[in-house]
Parts: C-alpha cells; structure tokens; sequence
C-alpha cells in the first residue's frame, strides 16, 4: 500500500456531485491517487461503481454499506474517505480491519433531513451510527460553520470547515440592470425547495417577468405536468456544471428558498448560494443562520422570513428599487473575490498535510 492512494466513499451519482469533484481535482494535485467508489447515472464501470437492487429506504442503504464495505476490504487502501452518515459504517468497519486512515466528510445535517422528519427511531439510528463510528482518532470537516459547531458538540470531535464554493470566474459576471427579468432557480428540484412557489409567483407578476428552472429531481415530473405550458416557465432539467454560467447568463434574481421543516435545511448554506454570487446575480435566501451571518458581510441578498408566495414578490419589490439592485450586484462581485475554490482548496490541501495523510 502506498501512502499517496486514497478512495472516497459516497452514495452520491458521480456525474452531480461537484464538491467531490473539486476535492478530488485538489488532492490529485499535491500527489494523492485517488479511486471514487459510488453511484453512476451513466457510467458503466464495475469497478468503481456500486449498483444495488434497492434504490431508496434502509434496505438501500444497507445494501450499499454490504457491497462498499468487501470493495474496501479487497483494495485495502490505506486512507478510506467517508461522505456522509450514510457511508460511514461501511468506512468505519473496513478502517478497523485494514487499520487504514479514515476521513469523515458531512455535507449535511443527516440525522436531520426532512425526509426523516416525524421519524425518531430513524433518527436515532442515523445518530447512533455517527456516535458509535466517530473518535478523536478520525479527521473530520464539514461545509460551513454552523454545522461545524453542531456536529462537534454532538460527536464530540473537532470538524473543520471545508466550503464548497466555485472556482474564480468560473460564471460570466452579471453587469447589467434587465428590463426583461427572469428568475431563476438552481438545483434540486425536489418538494420544499421553493420551485412550487416561483411558478405559482410567476402567474401573479406582469409579462416582463419569467422564470427559469435549472436542475431535475423528484417533484419535476410533477411541476412540468402543471406548468410546463406556462409561457413564461421553462424547465431545463439536468444541465451539467459545465454549462451553468451558460444557463444563468440572462438571470435577472436567483431564488433559493427551503421550507424550515428541518434542521438540515435550517443550517444549511447551499452550493447554489456561492454559484449565485460568483454569477454576479442578486438573490434571495430564507433568514437562516448561515445567509443571515455572510448578509452581514456582503448585502448581495434578501432574506425571506417566511415560506411563501408574499415572500418572493417583497423580495421583488426591494430588488426593483435600482439602488439596492445595483448594491448588491457590487457586492456579489466583493465576495466572489474572497469565496474561491482556489482559496478554499488551500486549506483542504493544509489539512490533509497537518494530519500527515
């Protein structure tokens, strides 16, 4: 075994998941080898990519760990990275036997998703697993600071923050005040991400209004059937991170609301948010700690304090006002300088040499 070889472990598809993607490409470059064992939409690789008969649910989720867990045992690597709770005892099982390194990388609050809302022995088996699979003894990071407080405390280890932002310039830069506003919508498109409230929105603003809907996921079957024949409403689907800035070029103001039905989302600080700010577009966000915290800093967005239809048109309304849609273009352009991948990658290559990985 080399010390320089290291796989990542996650239950994510390959082709979406831009956050490995860029610690992959900033590993690779001070050395590491690097093998990523998860899921694919579209490769067909028996090696690096588990394929199981479930597909959602603690039987898939098992299964997952099953398989991971005899691909660890057989490459032996001696750096095992684990994404996520629902990766780790797959790691941890494989880390204890092979005595390899283990790294633990939280992108979210997984003991809180919304889909394990009204569900405490989900929970607690989730927190558990952490609980049990978590020492002082295992490197961990996670994705902004509140997390980082939350999951020390819970866990009782030292995460460090890692953020996932883009690269410099990766996005044209907006420069210009529209008189056709289209907004627009990045991600997920899933239940509670707000999406249902823009198209609804969009049918009580006037014609220089539209609305761009950027991503696939599980509810888009479901809004296209009801809006896909808006005039003014246009699904993209999957739209590959290449392309994005693309996609963006005409936005007028991005949209990222969560229903706070869940202390994930409540703690959550999406890689849209960073996407919106390196394009140079204003934006609105739900009053959550993290976007309340860097609002403080770089007045680019409007905080929604509630879940709702209102909330998008108050929103509106502030960003019509010239002034403040100007400021904020100006101050999206300040904290795209600061909120870098280059940056960023800087201290995750730090951590890797601090921890003698």
């Amino acid at each position: 075994m080399r010390n320089n070889e290291l796989v990542i472990v996650s239950t994510s598809y390959r082709e979406y998941d831009r956050r490995l993607l860029r610690i992959i490409s900033a590993l690779e470059e001070v050395g590491y080898q690097i093998t990523w064992l998860s899921r694919s939409v579209h490769s067909k690789s028996k090696k690096n990519i588990i394929r199981t008969w479930f597909t959602s649910g603690i039987a898939f989720y098992l299964e997952f760990n099953v398989r991971a867990t005899f691909k660890l045992l057989q490459w032996r690597m001696p750096t095992i990275y684990a994404v996520d709770l629902d990766t780790l005892l797959a790691s941890r099982l494989a880390q204890l036997i092979t005595k390899s390194r283990l790294i633990f990388d939280a992108h979210e609050y997984f003991s809180e998703v919304p889909e394990l809302s009204g569900k405490p022995v989900k929970k607690w088996i989730w927190s558990s697993i952490g609980k049990s699979c978590l020492s002082e003894n295992i490197h961990c990071i996670t994705v902004n600071t509140s997390l980082q407080t939350i999951l020390s405390e819970k866990y009782s280890v030292d995460f460090e923050v890692v953020r996932n932002v883009p690269e410099a310039n990766q996005f044209g830069n907006q420069t210009q005040i529209k008189d056709q506003k289209q907004l627009v919508y990045l991600g997920a498109v899933n239940v509670g991400r707000g999406v249902e409230l823009l198209c609804q929105a969009i049918q009580t603003l006037d014609e220089r209004y539209s609305l761009k809907v950027i991503g696939d996921g599980d509810n888009l079957a479901s809004l296209v059937n009801s809006y896909g024949g808006h005039s003014r409403i246009l699904f993209t689907g999957y739209v590959s991170p290449e392309h994005i800035g693309n996609e963006m070029k005409d936005a007028w103001l991005a949209f990222n609301l969560l229903e706070a039905n869940s202390l994930n989302y409540y703690y959550s600080l999406t890689n849209k948010y960073f996407d919106y700010m390196h394009a140079g577009l204003p934006s609105v966000h739900m009053e959550f700690p993290e976007y309340s915290y860097l609002n403080e800093q770089y007045q680019m967005s409007y905080l929604a304090k509630t879940y709702s239809v209102s909330a998008i048109q108050d929103a509106i309304t502030y960003f019509e006002t010239g002034e403040n849609y100007k400021n904020a273009q100006e101050a999206c352009s300040q904290a795209a300088q600061n909120f870098t991948w280059e940056k960023e990658k800087i201290k995750l290559q730090k951590l890797f040499r601090d921890w003698e990985i």
